[in-house]
């Protein structure tokens, strides 16, 4: 949640050329989850290989939702 009260992100989307992008509107499917705050199995975190220290401070979440999707998970 922003200082001003409004929501900044409840998920993440998918841009046409593949980026996320953050979904600000309740009620929209959403792609993934924002890095931010996420609870997740972590039997199935690890199963796709965890969350990758690579991208350190963005699209890790995009990237793990990726890999989270291809598993079969929603």
């Amino acid at each position: 949640m922003l200082t001003d009260g409004s929501t900044q992100s409840v998920g993440v989307a998918l841009t046409a050329d593949g980026h996320g992008k953050d979904v600000v509107l309740a009620g929209r499917e959403v792609f993934g989850f924002c890095g931010g705050a996420a609870l997740l199995r972590t039997d199935e975190l690890r199963a796709v290989g965890g969350v990758p220290a690579g991208f350190f401070c963005y699209y890790e979440d995009t990237d793990t939702a990726w890999r989270l999707r291809l598993a079969g998970h929603r």
